[in-house]
């Protein structure tokens, strides 16, 4: 398990800007992009990370994780690759709650302020992978960071993955009944604006559509050879069907078809033969697939954490309050429209910048340690 997994450069830069859009999910400012469908229903990209997880998984290891040693070590480097940034951002907002909470408590005189705490089992929780494995809702209360959900739901899928690869278990037709139930299960019994919260079964779902991605993957190229001279066009093509169903998806019935619609895409855009794709195998699309997953897992502190204190001191005039359907009141970045819009660029511009440093502090470092400590043991 020594040799290099294949990469798909493309593929890396589409990661990248999926997890934009999930920063962008996430915020609010005052733009007309807060009431688009498109921004609303941008969770839907989370499904686009599983299916290109079973796709790159699948190609890069099911042929060579055969016995239990090989299950081991392929373990530990999914565990390098997303356990020590997953830790370092629960450590952070842990860190971060309690120095907020010594602020408040020195400026109240003695006084101690109510401030969110996490118990010891949330936290042990939290660093196990645990959170959301069997949850309804990705907004748990029992996950420190909401976005990790997915991390903890594809770490177990990586397990499953793997034990079906050792005992010779993970077979085409199993593939074609998981993804053919697996909907109809999360249709039928969960309540209509949760059908594809229901974690594992999800992450499973969407896991199982890239594997037979990735065993599809040399019929595309042969057939893709019957439409040279047409790849761009159908790079487009494969784009208005992504932007046009993510309109229109939302979270009812038609949400539970994301991982089919993002499988088109992953296959398309693997071939990397069109405009498109030459456009994504530049620098910065390939530097936002570098930093995709420091993107996803620290976005989240940057807008619930360190946003509201900026709103509250040097962004105090560069706000706007919302009034909410329920007769609450959110505080949103920008005073007019054009800044509320700016302030998505400069938010995601500041994510980018705090992963870059995560990458190379926490993120590469870890997964070095691991793949040095999976070398060890074949």
């Amino acid at each position: 398990m020594n040799s290099s997994p294949k990469r798909f450069e493309v593929l890396d830069s589409w990661r990248g800007i999926c997890a934009c859009l999930i920063v962008v999910y996430h915020l609010r400012c005052l733009s007309p992009l807060d009431g688009s469908a498109f921004k609303r229903n941008s969770y839907l990209f989370v499904d686009f990370f599983f299916v290109l997880s079973g796709f790159v998984i699948s190609l890069n290891y099911e042929a060579r994780i055969s016995t239990w040693q090989s299950v081991r070590t392929f373990m530990l480097l999914r565990f390098g690759r997303l356990w020590p940034l997953h830790a370092f951002m629960i450590i952070t907002f842990i860190a971060t709650g309690g120095a907020l909470w010594m602020i408040a408590w020195a400026r109240a005189s003695g006084t101690t302020p109510e401030f969110k705490t996490y118990p010891l089992h949330i936290i042990v929780s939290n660093l196990l992978l645990f959170p959301h494995l069997l949850a309804s809702s990705t907004e748990s209360l029992d996950s420190i960071n909401p976005p990790a959900w997915s991390i903890c739901c594809e770490f177990y899928t990586y397990l499953l993955f793997a034990v079906a690869c050792a005992t010779k278990t993970l077979r085409t037709h199993g593939l074609i009944l998981l993804v053919i139930v697996a909907p109809v299960f999360i249709h039928f019994w969960f309540r209509e604006d949760q059908m594809l919260n229901f974690s594992i079964i999800r992450c499973v779902f969407g896991f199982g559509i890239g594997c037979l991605c990735a065993r599809g993957l040399e019929r595309v190229r042969m057939g893709a050879r019957r439409f040279s001279g047409q790849e761009t066009w159908c790079e487009c093509g494969v784009l208005g069907l992504v932007i046009g169903y993510v309109c229109i998806a939302g979270v009812g019935p038609l949400s539970v078809f994301a991982p089919y619609v993002f499988a088109v895409a992953v296959l398309v855009f693997a071939l990397e033969l069109g405009a498109v794709s030459r456009l994504l195998r530049r620098g910065l699309f390939l530097k936002l697939g570098m930093l995709s997953y420091s993107i996803y897992l620290t976005h989240y502190y940057l807008i619930t954490w360190v946003l509201p204190q900026l709103e509250k001191t040097v962004l105090r005039h560069h706000v706007s309050f919302l009034r909410e359907g329920d007769g609450s009141t959110t505080v949103v970045l920008g005073a007019n429209p054009i800044e509320g819009t700016l302030a998505y660029f400069m938010v995601i511009v500041a994510c980018v910048a705090g992963s870059w440093i995560t990458y190379h502090l926490v993120e590469k470092p870890g997964r070095n340690l691991s793949r040095k400590w999976a070398g060890s043991l074949i």
